[in-house]
Order: structure tokens, then sequence, then C-alpha cells
């Protein structure tokens, strides 16, 4: 994969062992049987080979059909340095299934009347207010930060165990970087900020922290005992180690939105979590959300009429021809997935405490064939390439002049030249003009990368190069330049969104 196809992803969504394989019969439910764990050969050859080569340490896969855990078992090790084998109980980090964890959370809040969707987002905010670069910051709701179209800028930001720079207080976080830099409504841009300041928000209306009410409102009911805001210190709970993808034990670390980011649960809990988005409450659950509440999350709200969507804090999407709500982790020691498909009553998660795809992602399709019956071959005609290199349109052509705001209060000028053909060169500030490549233009919105370090206080600790994501509104662009760490690194750093806004359009000048 190129790295300009990498950074999509990861800007999109868009992180040898001895082998130990575990299977628990499951409290409360139909336990196991030979017949149900035959049919999953197939996913246990591929998880246990990536486990004997050394390709990741350990995976724990849960999968329920019909109201019952079908299928559940553990692969490799947790803690290999401590000889610690993976069970479906043990605790794994989980990287972005936090957020449906926390809009669980922010829902059960909507239900008791604590928090209104329809509500500016700062109404609550606990820390700060957000700063709005363009729009109005009473547009950017709660609904619309729970969906990432509030106009929340791309962010993430992780402080590892024993570096010099720490995470800093919640207040630092939203003077820094909580800035509107779309117009709320308009567009869908991923935000672990945005679930960050959720957070803000549940333990603002809660009166607790987002832990405490996480465990309480949430976690208890759901008797998912494994399941906790950062690494749980609670009694026979063992959290799996964060291995990089040369099997380095990673550092722990935390992040500036942890709503977003720090849960960690265990297989066995989070298809029960599932299970109750899916189909309501186990015999051993308590009801926390009504169905329509529940369903309500799962509706695409962010790109209504498209094939694949975001609803409040759940991805949606097609698969089979079937609609499945699901979201995916990603980031250093972290690969993870959690797909329901309600009209067939399936779902199924599949935990990995080492930063490689591949056997996930293999993993997630097996069981797809398995649950729902192969792909079928598609009949369609691959779509006619253009020959088009750049697709810039040509009205853009001349010079955009602006600037970019720092956190350190400075403004830096930055210009785009771009000429008849779509080619696009960028200065920042006094440095050598240099060409954007991967330039895109969709929706009015135009992305590429600048291979040249940003210079901010905030990015001194990790080499980046520069993401574009700007808006096209008449005669200017607004957006964000998105300082982010290179994506080969097993300990990357950070994703920093300084807000731009050109003040000089091509016939502004003279």
């Amino acid at each position: 994969m190129s790295t300009d196809q990498s950074r999509r992803n990861f800007l999109a969504g868009a992180s040898a062992a001895a082998l130990a394989s575990t299977t628990l019969s499951v409290p409360g439910l139909a336990r196991e049987g030979a017949e149900d764990a035959a049919k999953f050969q197939a996913v246990r050859a591929v998880a246990q080979k990536a486990v004997a080569d050394g390709t990741v340490q350990s995976l724990s896969i849960a999968v329920l059909r019909d109201g019952r855990i079908e299928w559940e078992e553990a692969f490799g090790m947790a803690d290999r340095e401590a000889g610690i084998p993976a069970t479906v109980h043990t605790s794994y980090s989980l990287a972005s299934i936090s957020k449906p964890i926390t809009a669980t959370a922010l829902m059960t809040l909507v239900e008791a009347g604590k928090v209104d969707l329809a509500a500016p987002l700062h109404t609550y905010l606990q820390a700060g207010q957000i700063n709005p670069r363009i729009g109005d910051a009473s547009e950017a709701t709660v609904g619309l930060v729970a969906n990432h179209t509030s106009g929340l800028p791309f962010h993430v930001q992780f402080f590892y165990e024993g570096a010099p720079h720490q995470r800093p207080p919640q207040s630092e976080t939203i003077a820094k970087w909580a800035q509107i830099i779309s117009r709320p409504g308009e567009a869908f841009t991923y935000s672990n900020l945005g679930f960050g300041l959720l957070g803000d928000v549940i333990e603002g209306a809660s009166g607790q922290s987002l832990g405490d009410y996480l465990q309480s409102a949430v976690f208890a009911p759901l008797d998912m005992r494994a399941t906790s805001l950062g690494r749980s210190t609670g009694p026979g709970v063992q959290a799996a180690v964060r291995y990089s993808a040369q099997n380095e034990r990673l550092p722990y670390y935390v992040t500036d939105h942890a709503g977003a980011s720090e849960f960690y649960s265990s297989a066995h809990d989070l298809i029960r979590f599932a299970a109750f988005h899916m189909n309501g409450p186990l015999p051993e659950q308590q009801p926390i959300l009504t169905r329509r509440n529940a369903i309500r999350m799962h509706v695409n709200t962010a790109r209504p009429g498209e094939e694949s969507g975001y609803g409040i804090g759940f991805s949606t999407g097609r698969s089979r021809g079937l609609e499945t709500v699901q979201h995916g982790g990603s980031m250093p020691g972290v690969a993870t997935q959690m797909v329901m498909v309600p009209s067939k009553g399936v779902a199924y998660v599949v935990l990995c405490n080492t930063w490689v795809f591949e056997p996930r992602n293999e993993i997630v399709e097996l069981l797809l064939d398995e649950l729902l019956g192969a792909e079928p071959e598609s009949s369609a005609e691959p779509a006619a390439e253009d020959g088009a290199e750049n697709p810039v349109p040509a009205d853009l052509a001349g010079e955009w002049v602006g600037t970019i705001t720092r956190p350190e209060g400075d403004a830096i000028p930055v210009s785009l030249t771009i000429d008849e053909a779509g080619a696009i060169a960028a200065r920042i500030g006094d440095r050598q003009q240099v060409a954007v490549t991967d330039a895109a233009y969709e929706n009015r919105r135009l992305t590429g990368a600048i291979e040249q370090r940003f210079q901010a206080a905030d990015t001194a600790r990790y080499d980046n190069s520069v993401q574009l994501d700007l808006k096209h509104e008449g005669d200017r662009l607004y957006g964000g330049f998105a300082a982010l760490d290179d994506l080969e690194n097993q300990t990357f750093a950070a994703g920093l969104t300084f807000g731009w806004i050109c003040n000089v359009g091509p016939d502004d000048l003279p």
C-alpha cells in the first residue's frame, strides 16, 4: 500500500509467540458445542497461524447468533513476557470501539432528560469553549459531534508512560484544538477530539467522572465485568499488553480524547454489548436504553442516502447486500472490530493486541462468509479510467493566500498555487515551495499531502508531514492543515490540526 493510500485510510478512520487457545463457557447463555466450534475452523486456522508465525501476539474472538454466543475463543499471549495466555475474558485496548460505548452512555443521559442532542455542545462543556474559525459555534450540537459532522477537526494525540510529554489538562486541549473548521452539519470529518469532548459532556451532566459513570450506567447493568476506562485494576481481570508490529512491548499510553479511544473490554463483554444493542438485554443484563433509542444510534445521519455512514457512535454500511452496524479500532498495539448484522441476528468481535491489520481483516471476511455466505461475485463492469492524474478542477487555478493559526498565538502565511492542469504547489511561511501530492477534489473539498514538516511547539516531539482538508466556498478556501506523524511509527505520537483560512483568492490578486 502506498504512503498516500495509508494516509487516506488513517484519516478516514479512517493501527513468534507461544500458542495458547482457550474456550470458556458463557454464564447465563448456551455453551459452545463441538458442532458450533467446528463451523469456524477456517477462522481458527488464520488466528493460529498469525500467532504461531509472530504476526500478532494474540487474538480474541466472539460470535453471537440468534441470541446466543455461538463461539468464543482466544489465541496467543496477552502478556508474552509474563507468560500469560489470552482468554475471552482478557481485557483488550479497544481504540475507536470506545466511541459506541461513550455514545451509549451519552444516550442514557439523553433518555434521562439531562442532555439534549439538539443543544449546542458548549452548553455542557466544563473545561472551556470551542473556537469557531468558520460558522457559528452554537450550531455545533451534541448530536452533530456524535456523528462527526460538527465541524471539529481530525485529531489524535498519544502520551507514553515515561516520556517527557504527558497528557495536558482538558482545558488546554480544548483551548488549543477545539476549533470549528467547517460549517456544522456540512461535512463528515472523523474527530477523536469530538468524542473526547462528549466525555466532558457526560461528566458535566452526570456529576461523575467518565469512568465512574460508565461503570454505574453501562458496565454494571450490562454485566461487563472486564470493561473499564483505561487498564482495569479490578480483581481477576487481566489486561492484554499492547505490542508493536515488530513484537516489541509498547509503553502504556493515554490520549487527550479518552472518550474516543481509551476503553478496555474483553471479547466476552463486547459481544454482549453488541447483543444488547442489536436485540435488547440478555438474561443477565438490565435494560439501560429503550429499543427506540438504541436503534436510533444505528441510523446513518452523517451521510444520508449513502451506503456507508455514521449514526450516534456507530458506523453504518452494507455487506453481502445487508445493512451492518459496526465500529473498528486501530492505534499502536491495537487492531479491533465489532460488527452487527441486525437483519440476520448475528454479531462478532475480533480483538488483537498488535498494530497489524491483515489477520484481523482476513478473520472479519471469513466470519462474514461463515455467518452470511460468501460475497457474490460482482457482475458490474469496472469503472473506466479517464486518464486524469489530478482531479482538481481548472476553475481553482491561481494563487490562494491565507494564514495558519498556531496555539502559540501567531499566524503563519500559507499560499497554494494551482495551475490549469490542477497541479498544486504550497508554501508555508518562508520555507521552500513544495508540491502537494495525492491531491483530490470531491464535494468541493480539496485534500492532499505536503511532504514538509509543520513547525509548532506541539509538533516538536514528532516527525510529521502536512495533510490538507479544505473546503472551497466561492472565492475562499478554509479548513485544516493536519501535522500527521509517520504511520510506520509504532509509537505514533499525534495528528494535530491547525486551522487555515484563505483571505485572498485568485480573483483578489493584482
